[in-house]
């Protein structure tokens, strides 16, 4: 027989029992009587309602043996009760009856008026639910504003955790005003707490870095070179030390692990880190790229690295398993650029040799050889896993996009290969490729783009290219969903377009925005504006469901030296600062958050936001340490480190 059980066959109140027994009884039925406990035992909680009445009912017996029937010139209280005999009651150090039901949302016929107190803790008006959330918030607002603060939450979440603490202190002080000096401290501390949260929010949204803004990258390190793909990013600075920020689910941050578990698109905890850490090992590097999930990057020998994802070949290693440190191409060529976007990455060596590996769902390797197929689940497709040579050239520039590839040739020719599905080859005199059963438009060697022109500089997108002349006139082409081509419609091109009215020193495609770099280092951006990614104040335009613009517009950023564009992000470095913009879910925007709250073209995942905040709060200790090491490694790499 169970504890309430047995106190429930003993527990009887002989008829005409004084005060302290009742007292006694009700502490007893208290003690025993916990809701969670009995929940499924209904025939326990009849049983407490029966003693409870018990109780009630010797209590207003009690009340009526009293001189006066119990009744004075007080007012008398919704349940019958006077405020004397409430105090007669509280005088003898316990709750009255009916504060039990209350407190263990038992029928509202059984509860008495709230008030009293329950195992020592004062419960204010207002129902039992209510009175349990905001007294455990109020006594715990030191240690809540303490987590909040450090995890650095989004300055939605920080001033909605100031109003809940607020509203809760008022609930509090209007129930019952604090008395004790303990109940005073509380309070000081819960609108302490409040006061810094909604401060710190507001400061935030008002002056902080936002979707769109411009979020300086760690300002410990002075990068020579950025790169930034779909949830990552990575840089060199100027000793040659190889740094990445963002996701870390394949390893493409080059080291193990991430500071912090962000959340990833199935809703599961992704490993990331929203501030720049460097690659393992010690090579020193002279530009890096990035891919989907991958990473690529030259040493000072023109030797050729990756780390990251390896399903389709795009490490180059002759391996389709993940790594988490950099691992050396399988080809003894010297390279003086990399490029990659979607996932396969292309080499060119000094004297003009082009190389490329990983997939070739579409020919975009250049030369279909008989190669090992590459899987992805149950899927199987075509893939190079060390470096295929392309034919042709020699090539001055080449471009990896999404499922294409382009290059310059000596003379400034352009030149494409891969898929064709959106005009991205310049060409549409291209042959066609099947796969699936299903016949498309594809080269799987190099094809003359149409128009003759020479261009100088050439960039591939996710289904788009552009390209400049050495006057600096921009020409795009491929996919124009978005206004990605800026030639002021949505309406694709299969040849080089003209865009009007403006010259660039360079230019950056990434999965559906562009940007170029304007003489005096001034930024412009066209294209997909969902995330933020083009910056500047500009009339937004739509594209369908999604914000756009269709012509280059001012990003409101000058004197920069060079610029890089991802899926969802742009990122620029220029003598005076180094920053991104754009979409930071996994802090790949490197400033030291990481934020959900940035707009999107598709509604946000249920639960997204709860379980960040979950996360964030677990990770708390990790992160401290964390920013203790990342402070140290930086300062020990400056005293250590050689001038380049």
């Amino acid at each position: 027989m169970s504890d309430a059980d047995r106190y429930y066959e003993t527990l009887e109140l002989r008829p005409g029992a004084s005060l302290e027994e009742i007292k006694r009884a009700y502490r007893e039925l208290c003690q025993v009587w916990h809701p969670d406990r009995f929940a499924d035992k209904p025939h326990l909680q009849a049983r407490a309602h029966e003693k409870l009445a018990a109780i009630n009912e010797a209590y207003r017996e009690l009340l009526r043996r009293a001189p006066g029937g119990g009744r004075d010139d007080a007012a008398a209280d919704g349940d019958g009760r006077t405020r004397s005999e409430e105090a007669r009651w509280q005088a003898g150090g316990a709750a009255r009856p009916g504060a039990a039901a209350a407190a263990s949302d038992g029928p509202a016929a059984d509860r008495g008026p709230a008030g009293g107190t329950r195992a020592g803790t004062t419960w204010p008006r207002g129902g039992s639910s209510l009175a349990r959330a905001h007294a455990w918030v109020v006594r715990h607002a030191p240690v809540l504003a303490a987590s909040l603060l450090t995890a650095g939450l989004l300055p939605p979440l920080q001033l909605a955790a100031g109003a809940l603490a607020l509203a809760c202190i008022a609930v509090r002080w209007q129930a019952r005003r604090p008395t004790r000096r303990r109940e005073r401290l509380e309070v000081a501390a819960g609108l302490g707490a409040a006061a810094v949260l909604l401060t710190w929010g507001i400061a935030a949204t008002l002056f902080g870095p936002r979707p769109g803004e411009l979020a300086s990258i760690d300002g410990r390190l002075r990068l020579r070179t950025v790169a930034i793909g779909e949830t990552h990013a990575c840089g060199v600075d100027d000793a040659g030390v190889a740094y990445c920020w963002g996701a870390n689910f394949a390893g493409q941050l080059g080291r193990a692990g991430g500071p912090l578990s962000c959340i990833g698109a199935a809703g599961d905890p992704v490993p990331c880190a929203p501030r720049p850490e460097r690659i393992a090992g010690e090579g020193r590097y002279a530009a890096v790229v990035t891919g989907i999930d991958h990473t690529c990057a030259l040493d000072r020998t023109g030797a050729a690295w990756c780390w990251g994802a390896g399903f389709a070949g795009q490490r180059g290693d002759g391996s389709t398993a993940d790594a988490a440190e950099p691992r050396r191409v399988a080809t003894d060529a010297r390279f003086v650029a990399l490029s990659a976007l979607g996932q396969h990455t292309c080499g060119l060596t000094a004297d003009g040799v082009a190389y490329c590996w990983g997939s070739d769902t579409d020919g975009q390797l250049g030369e279909p050889l008989e190669r090992e197929p590459c899987r992805l689940g149950s899927t199987s497709f075509a893939c190079g896993r060390r470096p295929v040579r392309v034919p042709g050239g020699p090539w001055r520039a080449i471009a990896a996009g999404g499922s294409h590839t382009c290059a310059l040739a000596a003379d400034g020719a352009a030149y494409c290969w891969g898929s064709n599905r959106s005009g991205q080859l310049g060409s549409p005199a291209v042959p066609r490729c099947r796969r699936d059963g299903v016949s498309y438009p594809c080269a799987v060697h190099p094809v003359a783009v149409e128009g003759g022109r020479r261009f100088t500089r050439i960039a591939a997108g996710a289904a788009h290219t552009c390209a400049l002349t050495a006057d600096g006139a921009a020409y795009c082409w491929g996919r124009n969903d978005a206004g990605q081509l800026g030639i002021g419609s949505t309406v694709g091109a299969a040849q080089p377009t003209r865009i009007p009215g403006v010259a660039f020193t360079d230019i950056a495609a990434g999965g559906f925005h562009t940007c170029g770099l304007a003489p005096g280092g001034r930024v412009l951006c066209w294209g997909r504006d969902a995330d933020g990614e083009l910056r500047g104040n500009a009339p937004a335009e739509r594209c369908g469901d999604v914000a756009c613009r269709t012509r280059p517009a001012p990003a409101d950023l000058t004197r920069a030296r060079t610029i890089a564009a991802g899926f969802a992000a742009t990122c620029a470095l220029a003598e005076d600062f180094q920053g991104c913009w754009g979409r930071d879910d996994f802090g790949q925007l490197g400033a030291g958050r990481v934020d959900a709250a940035a707009p999107r073209d598709r509604a946000p995942r249920p639960g997204t936001t709860l379980g960040r905040l979950i996360a964030d709060l677990a990770s708390l200790p990790h992160r401290l340490l964390w920013r203790v090491r990342s402070t140290l490694e930086h300062a020990a790499d400056r005293i250590q480190r050689p001038q380049p």
